[in-house]
């Protein structure tokens, strides 16, 4: 995986911890 600076990081961080929260929802429902 490429390491870009830290806003990247930041940015890719959030969007993981969205598609986790997803997947989270749907299998409660």
């Amino acid at each position: 995986m490429i390491h870009g600076n830290d806003e990247e990081s930041k940015y890719i961080g959030l969007l993981q911890r969205a598609l986790v929260a997803e997947k989270e929802q749907r299998s409660i429902y």
